[in-house]
């Protein structure tokens, strides 16, 4: 019964991380406030690390300044503000943010 609550545990720390992901997604909650200072920014690194195990193989054998140059448009999607809770998230990824990056849109969905 031991290995059974050990298993529970970390589903739900796998769920948590998905949930903190999806947050980090979502223009309305990207701020993260529902979590504790020290934990936000390890969402966001978390996300950089996805999206570069997700680039094609051959980011791989390019220099630095080329990963970097990849991930400018999750920099840029961090440092713009977040929208009301009100808004929709859809209609601002489309039409607010899609000219910047269809990156981020194929990420988000």
């Amino acid at each position: 019964m031991k290995g059974h609550g050990l298993r529970k545990k970390r589903v739900a720390e796998t769920n948590t991380t998905w949930l903190k992901l999806a947050s980090v997604l979502d223009p309305r909650f990207k701020d993260l406030k529902c979590l504790p200072r020290g934990e936000r920014e390890e969402v966001w690194t978390r996300l950089e690390e996805m999206l570069q195990e997700a680039a094609p193989r051959r980011w791989i054998i390019l220099s630095q300044t080329i990963d970097i140059v990849q991930l400018r448009p999750l920099y840029r999607y961090e440092a713009e503000p977040t929208i009301s809770i009100e808004e929709c998230p859809l209609q601002w990824t489309l039409f607010s943010y899609w000219p910047h990056s269809p990156k981020k849109v194929n990420l988000a969905f």
